[in-house]
């Protein structure tokens, strides 16, 4: 979440980053890897947004090096 730019907390925000970037996939761009579309409803969005908010928590020893992965 932190890569995305969204803050500890922000729930509402988690949910509308993942959901809008997991929906625009896959791209159909020849070569690149494309995320598979699971067709997730609302509630399940916002599981995993959660879910994804609650690892950005864990202290991973300053790993990645960077924000970016």
């Amino acid at each position: 979440m932190t890569r995305w730019g969204v803050e500890e907390g922000d729930h509402e925000g988690a949910f509308e980053v993942l959901k809008g970037w997991m929906d625009a996939m896959p791209t159909g761009i020849e070569g690149r890897r494309q995320m598979p579309n699971f067709g997730l409803n609302d509630d399940e969005y916002r599981a995993l947004a959660d879910f994804l908010l609650w690892t950005d928590t864990i202290r991973t020893q300053d790993w990645p090096p960077n924000d970016a992965g």
